[in-house]
């Protein structure tokens, strides 16, 4: 675990974020929700580098088409993984702060 939190801190600290978009985001923030850290999650879901069109669509960027599909199922399943958990830590992971309550959520893998 400490091999995997290493990288992500690096990946925190040298990756080109004006050059990420789409799954990226989302990506990470299911990464660090494995790891425990549900702040840094939240952060890279919100990050304003992953826009969503008026529409409410993610944006794609100049390398792909608008609405780009993979960004919002990838966003679906790390919120998804939030409320239902996964394999060995099921239940709810929305920050406390928030008293998110969900229900028929089931763990993802």
């Amino acid at each position: 675990m400490t091999i995997v939190r290493n990288t992500a801190d690096k990946i925190r600290e040298l990756w080109a974020w004006d050059d990420c978009w789409g799954w990226d985001f989302p990506m990470l923030a299911m990464n660090s929700l494995r790891l425990g850290d549900v702040d840094q999650a939240i952060a890279y879901l919100l990050d304003p580098l992953f826009a969503f069109d008026d529409a409410g669509y993610p944006e794609g960027g100049s390398r792909v088409p608008t609405p780009y599909f993979p960004g919002a199922s990838s966003f679906l399943l790390a919120v998804a993984m939030m409320a239902g958990g996964w394999d060995g830590a099921p239940g709810s992971h929305f920050p406390a702060d928030w008293r998110a309550s969900v229900e028929g959520f089931a763990p993802g893998l």
